[in-house]
Order: C-alpha cells, then sequence, then structure tokens
C-alpha cells in the first residue's frame, strides 16, 4: 500500500514527510482492537502541584541550556529504579558511563532523583502554548481514499492527523531552538523514533543516533520500511541505529547510513541469583487483561506456585489496581521496578507472557519462556524453533510445560557494552 500509492512522497512539495510522520498512529489503529489503542495512549494526569513542582525545573533548564553545553545531547525515558532508588534509563546508561561527563541529557520523565545529572524536557509542555496551521484537506483527501480503498474502511480521523502534525511541528520547533542553542555535535535518543527530533537535528547538521531501547521484531513500524525506502527517501530517521547485537536489524530495511553493534550490560545480563522457582508474568498495558486473568487462574489452580507478575512501566500507575484485582490471592506478588528483570528472570523457572522484549532476554538466560496465544501474540511466532520456547492455549498448558525438561542453549541476542566502541562514537 505504502509503495503503490506512493504515500512517502505525500507533502514532500512542502517538505513535510506526512506519511512518515503518521504512519505509526496509522499502524496502532489498524493493529489493536478499539480498547486496546485506548490503553496504549493512558497516562498518568499532572495535578496542580506537579506543575508546581515542574515550574523549579524552569531556572536550571534555562541555566543549563546557556552554561552547560556539550556536544552529546542524550533524551532518556528513565524507568528503571538502582539500588540507590535513583531513575535510569538502561538504553542510555551504559553510554553515559562510557562518555564519562561529556553528555547533557534531556528527561520527559518527572521523577524525584536520577542517576545522572538531567535536565527537564519541557517539549510536553510547550506543545500547549505552540499554534500552526490546520493539517491541508487536499493531503487528507488523498490519506483517506487510499485508506478506505486498500483497508476497507478508514479509522483515522482528520482531527487526529491533524493533532499529530500540530504536536510534530511543535516538537520540531521546539528542538531546533533548543539544538541551536547548545551548538551540540551529537543526538543520541533512547526514547522510540521522535520524528521532529530528527528533524531539527538534521536541520544543523547534527549527527542522530538511535538507539535500540526494547526488542526489534520484523514488523516494528519504528524501524521497517518498505524495499526502496533508503537514506535518500523523503523520510525522517537517524543517521545511525545502535543495536544491543549482532542479531538485530538484518531482516529489515532499515533507512539509516549503518547500523552499529555497541551491546547493552543491562539486557545482556546474567545475573547469578538464586533461584526460586516462580512463575514470572510479564504484562504489558495491552496484554493485562488476558494475562492477570490467566495469573488468577494459575494461582487457584496451583496455590503451591510462587507467581510474580511484572507490570511494565506504562502500568506502574495501575499497581493499586492489580494489587485490589488479586487480593484474594496469596500466592501472587505485582512488582513495578522493585526488583531488576534480569534479576526476576534469573530466579525464575519459566516466564510467561503474550508479546514483550523480555522474551530474548529470558531465552538469552537459557529460560524456558511460554507465549499465551492471545491478541498479537503471532509477533513472536518468527522465534518459534527456540529451545525452551513454547506456545500454550490454556492455563493447563502451562503446568505441563512446567514439568518438561529444559534444553540446553545458547543464545546471544545481546552483548556486553563495547565502550571503546562507544568513546570512538562520540568523543
Amino acid at each position: 500500500m505504502e509503495s503503490e500509492n506512493n504515500l512517502f512522497d505525500l507533502g514532500k512539495e512542502i517538505n513535510l514527510p506526512i506519511w512518515d510522520i503518521i504512519r505509526y498512529s496509522v499502524y496502532v489503529k489498524y493493529y489493536y482492537p478499539e480498547k486496546d489503542r485506548e490503553k496504549l495512549s493512558q497516562s498518568p494526569k499532572r495535578n496542580i502541584s506537579d506543575y508546581f513542582k515542574l515550574s523549579f525545573k524552569v531556572f536550571p533548564f534555562i541555566f543549563g541550556i546557556l552554561i552547560n553545553r556539550k556536544k552529546n545531547v542524550v533524551l532518556t525515558a528513565s524507568r528503571y529504579l538502582n539500588d540507590k532508588g535513583e531513575f535510569f534509563d538502561k538504553s542510555a546508561l551504559p553510554i553515559l558511563k562510557a562518555l564519562d561527563g561529556k553528555f547533557l541529557v534531556f528527561e520527559p520523565i518527572f521523577v524525584k532523583k536520577m542517576a545522572y545529572s538531567y535536565l527537564y524536557d519541557f517539549s510536553n509542555l510547550f506543545r500547549k502554548f505552540y499554534k500552526t496551521d490546520s493539517f491541508p484537506m487536499e493531503y487528507w483527501t488523498k490519506l483517506d481514499r487510499v485508506l478506505s480503498e486498500n483497508l476497507e474502511t478508514n479509522l483515522i480521523t482528520y482531527d487526529e492527523i491533524n493533532s499529530i502534525i500540530q504536536i510534530f511541528k511543535s516538537d520540531h520547533f521546539f528542538y531546533k531552538t533548543l539544538f541551536k542553542i547548545l551548538k551540540n555535535k551529537n543526538l543520541i535518543i533512547c526514547t522510540g523514533n521522535p520524528k521532529a527530533c530528527i528533524l531539527a537535528a538534521k536541520d544543523l547538521n547534527i549527527n542522530s543516533y538511535l538507539v535500540q531501547h526494547a526488542g526489534i521484531e520484523i514488523d516494528e513500524i519504528d524501524y521497517s520500511y518498505c524495499a526502496g525506502i533508503t537514506t535518500e527517501s523523503p523520510v525522517l530517521f537517524a543517521d545511525y541505529v545502535l543495536t544491543f547485537g549482532d542479531y538485530w536489524c538484518k531482516n529489515l530495511n532499515v533507512p539509516t547510513k549503518k547500523i552499529i553493534p555497541i551491546g547493552n550490560d543491562f539486557f545482556s545480563s546474567r545475573p547469578n541469583a538464586e533461584l526460586d522457582d516462580s512463575i514470572l508474568v510479564v504484562s504489558t498495558i495491552v496484554h493485562g487483561d488476558e494475562l492477570r486473568k490467566l495469573t488468577l487462574t494459575m494461582a487457584y489452580e496451583r496455590p503451591d506456585l510462587k507467581i510474580i507478575y511484572k507490570l511494565h512501566p506504562n502500568e506502574f500507575h495501575l499497581k493499586a489496581e492489580y494489587i485490589e484485582y488479586f487480593k484474594t490471592i496469596s500466592n501472587v506478588n505485582i512488582i513495578t521496578n522493585e526488583i531488576d528483570t534480569s534479576v526476576l528472570i534469573a530466579k525464575s523457572q519459566l516466564v510467561v507472557l503474550i508479546v514483550s522484549a523480555v522474551i530474548y532476554e529470558a531465552l538469552n538466560q537459557n529460560k524456558k519462556v511460554a507465549v499465551f496465544k492471545k491478541i498479537n501474540y503471532e509477533r513472536q511466532l518468527h522465534l518459534i524453533n527456540c529451545p525452551n520456547l513454547y506456545f500454550f492455549d490454556f492455563p493447563q498448558d502451562v503446568f505441563d510445560i512446567l514439568s518438561m525438561n529444559k534444553q540446553v542453549s545458547s543464545f546471544d541476542f545481546y552483548k556486553k557494552s563495547d565502550v571503546g566502541l562507544i568513546k570512538a562514537l562520540f568523543e
């Protein structure tokens, strides 16, 4: 559909790669049922006290961008806790350690204590004040026609696309202004694939690096493009992709200059933790309903089992709701970020999930993994021939998998951080 209808050329004459900007949002509309799409947009709501606290971040932000200029700007999303109670970004921290202070971090998550110095990223707040022209109707007319003809019906509205483009333009203005002030040489992105930020870097001849932050599947819309799309095509993609090992991106068409495996000490970790024979259930906000029903059934039928129910960072604000759901059960423990995922995997005898990058960490640790065949589990089918990986339909199947002998296997989805390579890239 993308190639046949020349969607990537949409907006080319006004230097706005419309399709590349909106394609992720369109993908989500068609890939997930409506109730799951609503969950993806859920986030904790800010109250007046939050905005009051944010006001204290304004002066450090202004002072920091004027005085503390660095050639390496890093965008993080710090959702994990270390043993000191400090938040950090697993994708970014090995890079930050290698750069030894030669960086400036911008963080959009408001937390009390961080493992490294940072400035608050005010781009989200800036959107509330930025105003621009509405999305041109002539482009909407073509999009509406193409989506309706190729996908039976158009699920995305004009207002939704207009909002996406408005946010893009706001972010582009914010980051381009920021980078002009900072005069940075490199942009290191550990927060998804922010198109507006990448365009701002390209406008100013700043090298952009997109750092892997989870598993990269074959249909990963943030990385995977149709045949024929290159670095010269009208798309907004980082100059370089930094991965956690040699395995990643091999079978994808990624429109970048080079894919560089730099490794990551957190994801390659194989902790020497004492086995407690637990079952680790790995949730996400999309899969939570199915997984908690499964977990409740398993807990009732096998009260002797210790079950750890690990929430995804986008579910942390729902912890109280999960505790209430399992309140009659004594053998289910709800975990957010109190214990590192790699340690939970190491302690467990089985990892249960639907779709999660944890599947790679678990297989990397030679653990048995059971994939519940619900929602979009097919995304994991390319791994079906891996030893110790099982696909199941019913709770009883999990008990059968528990009794199966574990096969000896060796995977290298992740490798240790290559500190020398990281330094060579950015120093």
